[in-house]
Protein backbone atom coordinates (compact mmCIF):
# COMPACT_ATOMS: atom_id res chain seq x y z
CA UNK A 1 0.00 0.00 0.00
CA UNK A 2 1.21 3.79 -0.49
CA UNK A 3 0.07 6.80 1.56
CA UNK A 4 0.03 10.39 0.00
CA UNK A 5 0.52 13.92 2.31
CA UNK A 6 -1.63 15.62 -0.56
CA UNK A 7 -5.48 14.05 -2.18
CA UNK A 8 -5.34 12.78 -5.47
CA UNK A 9 -2.17 10.65 -4.53
CA UNK A 10 0.84 13.60 -4.56
CA UNK A 11 2.72 14.14 -2.35
CA UNK A 12 4.51 10.45 -1.44
CA UNK A 13 4.66 9.94 2.37
CA UNK A 14 5.51 6.21 2.01
CA UNK A 15 5.06 2.72 1.26
CA UNK A 16 4.02 -0.74 3.07
CA UNK A 17 4.43 -4.71 2.26
CA UNK A 18 3.80 -5.51 5.25
CA UNK A 19 1.80 -4.27 8.84
CA UNK A 20 3.04 -1.26 10.34
CA UNK A 21 1.26 -1.06 14.37
CA UNK A 22 2.65 2.41 15.00
CA UNK A 23 3.38 5.29 12.03
CA UNK A 24 4.72 7.18 15.00
CA UNK A 25 7.61 5.61 15.94
CA UNK A 26 10.85 4.81 14.25
CA UNK A 27 10.66 0.98 13.55
CA UNK A 28 7.94 -0.43 10.59
CA UNK A 29 7.47 0.50 7.17
CA UNK A 30 6.41 4.21 8.54
CA UNK A 31 9.35 6.30 10.63
CA UNK A 32 6.72 8.70 12.33
CA UNK A 33 6.79 12.39 10.75
CA UNK A 34 3.97 9.85 8.51
CA UNK A 35 1.64 9.69 12.00
CA UNK A 36 -1.42 11.34 11.01
CA UNK A 37 -0.32 12.89 7.37
CA UNK A 38 -2.44 11.08 4.78
CA UNK A 39 -4.81 12.44 2.62
CA UNK A 40 -4.82 9.70 -0.01
CA UNK A 41 -4.40 6.26 0.03
CA UNK A 42 -3.66 3.53 -2.41
CA UNK A 43 -3.42 -0.29 -2.68
CA UNK A 44 -1.32 -2.51 -4.89
CA UNK A 45 -1.84 -5.55 -2.94
CA UNK A 46 -3.38 -8.55 -4.83
CA UNK A 47 -4.34 -10.67 -1.79
CA UNK A 48 -5.30 -8.48 0.37
CA UNK A 49 -7.43 -5.73 1.70
CA UNK A 50 -5.86 -2.78 3.76
CA UNK A 51 -7.39 -1.55 7.35
CA UNK A 52 -6.41 2.00 8.33
CA UNK A 53 -6.91 2.89 12.07
CA UNK A 54 -7.10 5.91 13.96
CA UNK A 55 -5.24 4.64 16.48
CA UNK A 56 -1.99 2.76 17.01
CA UNK A 57 -1.40 -0.53 17.18
CA UNK A 58 -4.54 -1.00 15.27
CA UNK A 59 -7.11 0.42 17.77
CA UNK A 60 -10.01 3.66 17.79
CA UNK A 61 -11.68 3.63 14.25
CA UNK A 62 -10.76 2.04 10.97
CA UNK A 63 -11.99 2.30 7.32
CA UNK A 64 -11.00 -0.33 4.75
CA UNK A 65 -9.45 0.16 0.75
CA UNK A 66 -9.85 -2.73 -1.08
CA UNK A 67 -7.88 -4.45 -4.09
CA UNK A 68 -10.88 -3.64 -5.88
CA UNK A 69 -11.09 -0.17 -4.41
CA UNK A 70 -7.54 0.85 -5.64
CA UNK A 71 -7.47 4.35 -3.98
CA UNK A 72 -9.02 6.68 -1.93
CA UNK A 73 -7.82 10.21 -3.82
CA UNK A 74 -9.11 12.04 -0.93
CA UNK A 75 -9.50 11.21 2.70
CA UNK A 76 -11.25 14.58 3.42
CA UNK A 77 -14.51 12.58 1.82
CA UNK A 78 -14.90 9.62 3.58
CA UNK A 79 -14.81 8.62 7.85
CA UNK A 80 -13.23 6.21 9.98
CA UNK A 81 -15.92 3.81 11.52
CA UNK A 82 -16.45 5.91 14.82
CA UNK A 83 -17.34 8.92 12.53
CA UNK A 84 -13.92 10.79 12.61
CA UNK A 85 -12.11 11.86 9.72
CA UNK A 86 -10.13 9.77 8.04
CA UNK A 87 -8.06 13.19 6.44
CA UNK A 88 -4.77 13.15 8.67
CA UNK A 89 -5.57 10.60 10.66
CA UNK A 90 -4.56 7.36 9.91
CA UNK A 91 -1.70 6.10 12.76
CA UNK A 92 -1.58 2.34 12.10
CA UNK A 93 -2.61 -0.09 9.00
CA UNK A 94 -2.08 -3.78 8.49
CA UNK A 95 -3.77 -7.02 5.79
CA UNK A 96 -6.49 -7.94 6.54
CA UNK A 97 -9.33 -10.47 4.44
CA UNK A 98 -12.52 -8.58 2.65
CA UNK A 99 -14.60 -10.30 6.15
CA UNK A 100 -12.34 -8.26 8.62
CA UNK A 101 -13.99 -5.10 7.16
CA UNK A 102 -17.22 -3.35 8.16
CA UNK A 103 -16.36 0.24 7.07
CA UNK A 104 -15.00 1.07 3.28
CA UNK A 105 -13.45 3.91 1.41
CA UNK A 106 -15.29 5.59 -1.08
Amino acid sequence: MYAYNDAYCEGYLGSSSGNDADWGNSSGFFQGWEDNEASSILNKGNDYEVKFYSGTVYTLGHICLSRDEAYASDLSNDTMSNGASANNTISSHEWVSEGSCTHWAS
